[in-house]
């Protein structure tokens, strides 16, 4: 954000031209409309952050993998720009990709382990994260014991 002013001494400056003066009308006013231009991307992160915090596996984490689908893809500013007809004043995120009420019916499961036995099952499977170690000693359990 920059500030212009025909004539300087409207420009919210602190007294020694260091900073900005906060009490300034006109400064208030602009990091008012900017908290109201981000308050939607921090919105977005929250809930991006919060969707996988759930540990949902990442099929069921709509918006994180439409996040990533959209990295995969991008578009470069200018091109918005030539192609954008009106700019809105906020980000608006399609919040119904949120974490769909049609959650994947499956089942946590969840045990400790001591550090050496979880180390030396990982480096057997190949593995590193715990995560992994748990779905691989599962799937090895129901494909040969059921």
């Amino acid at each position: 954000m920059f500030f212009e002013a025909d004539d300087s001494s409207n420009l919210p400056w602190n007294t020694t031209k260091t900073g900005m003066d906060l009490d300034s009308p006109y400064y208030k006013e602009v990091r008012s409309k900017m908290i109201t231009m981000t308050r939607q991307v921090m919105d977005l992160l929250d809930k991006l952050k919060e969707e996988k915090a759930k540990d949902n596996p990442f099929e069921s984490q709509t918006l994180n993998s439409s996040v990533e689908a959209s990295l995969k893809n991008p578009t470069s500013v200018s091109r918005v720009l030539q192609e954008a007809v009106h700019l809105n004043n906020s980000f608006k995120f399609p919040v119904d990709l949120f974490n769909p009420k049609n959650k994947s019916k499956s089942v946590r499961i969840s045990y400790l382990v001591s550090k050496e036995k979880f180390e030396a099952a990982a480096q057997h499977m190949g593995v590193n994260q715990p995560k992994e170690v748990g779905r691989t000693a599962f799937n090895y359990y129901f494909e040969n014991e059921l």
